[in-house]
């Protein structure tokens, strides 16, 4: 492996982590019960070794019903897949989703491991703008709030616009690897 685990020993731990995950008590916001037999059926595909088709299912339960369990899991089963990119997104909704403080030891850990990946080809930009109601639009399309994430390019056009203010067009060039940050205040 790239990262120099075990392949037999990555995958024992994620599948203990999947099953403390499966055994949990129920939340005072239960999971949608469709969205509950979507998980149900992605944990039984991931450890069957189908991966690929367990991260459909994963993705399909976040559609129906969010929940940091199936966003973790669906980062995980990426990371392991090789799709970097989609794995960084569930991690950061796993963490939105309220995952419990005692899981966030090891979603740090899988965040660094995509991380790491991610460095080797891409860019991590954070943009803050004022006012904060601006509409940023990022190589054309738009970039919604956080306005943060991986891009694979060195540079970016960015246009900011808010009723009342001039609009304002900026280059940002970002060095591939690297973690940039910039704030623009109209």
């Amino acid at each position: 492996r790239r990262d120099g685990t075990h392949p037999m020993r990555t995958r024992s731990l994620v599948w203990v982590i999947l099953a403390s995950l499966l055994a949990l008590p129920a939340a005072a916001d239960p999971p949608n019960p469709a969205a509950e037999a979507l998980h149900q059926k992605a944990a039984e595909m991931y450890k069957d070794g189908s991966r690929a088709e367990a991260i459909e299912f994963w993705w399909e339960a976040m559609r129906l019903g969010p929940h940091w369990k199936y966003a973790y899991n669906l980062a995980n089963a990426s990371y392991e897949d090789g799709k970097f990119e989609p794995a960084w997104r569930a991690a950061e909704q796993a963490e939105q989703l309220n995952m419990p403080d005692k899981y966030m030891v090891q979603l740090g850990g899988l965040r660094a491991k995509i991380s790491a990946e991610l460095k080797k080809t891409h860019a991590y930009l954070a943009l803050m703008v004022q006012p904060e109601s601006c509409t940023v639009t990022r190589d054309g399309l738009l970039w919604a709030k956080p306005r943060a994430g991986w891009f694979p390019s060195r540079s970016s056009a960015i246009r900011i616009t808010h009723p009342g203010y001039d609009p304002r067009d900026l280059t940002w060039d970002h060095a591939i690897g690297k973690r940039h940050s910039k704030a623009i205040a109209l």
